[in-house]
């Protein structure tokens, strides 16, 4: 019973989306991304929901400057229209998980991960692969025939 079991990789390896790979992605954000899907890899928890939190303040900054708070940045990016009112809500609860781990002891779980994962992911691909892939498809919609 005192035995622990250890799996590799451990249930909480995520694959990577197929758009991780975009070119509309900043590097440091790509870069930071990957690191967390590392971390997931090797079952460090706690540093997968850090570099959530970073990775969120990373595509604040990116779109709207740094207003000197992650509640500030959070209002600001909610204003630049980057995201909705029950989005800025749900960030503000993943945000918080980070905060958690770094100042009061917070571990997560590999469920508490897989909720973080795919918050980041959606927030990652809708600031920036989903307007570029919009943008290309409208490109290839041909106009619509003109009346006379």
């Amino acid at each position: 019973d005192d035995q622990e079991v250890h799996s590799y990789p451990p249930r909480i390896s995520r694959n990577k989306p197929a758009w991780l790979e975009e070119t509309c992605i900043p590097r440091s954000q790509r870069e930071l991304l990957l690191e967390i899907y590392e971390a997931l890899h090797i079952n460090s928890l706690r540093l997968a929901a850090m570099g959530v939190r970073s990775l969120i303040e990373q595509v604040m900054i990116d779109k709207v400057g740094d207003s000197g708070s992650f509640s500030k940045n959070l209002t600001a990016f909610l204003q630049g229209g980057w995201i909705s009112l029950k989005q800025r809500d749900t960030l503000e609860k993943i945000i918080d998980a980070g905060h958690a781990v770094t100042h009061r002891d917070f571990s997560p779980s590999a469920n508490d991960l897989g909720v973080l994962m795919d918050i980041v992911e959606t927030m990652i691909a809708s600031v920036y692969v989903h307007p570029e892939s919009g943008a290309v498809l409208r490109s290839k919609i041909p106009p619509r025939a003109t009346s006379q």
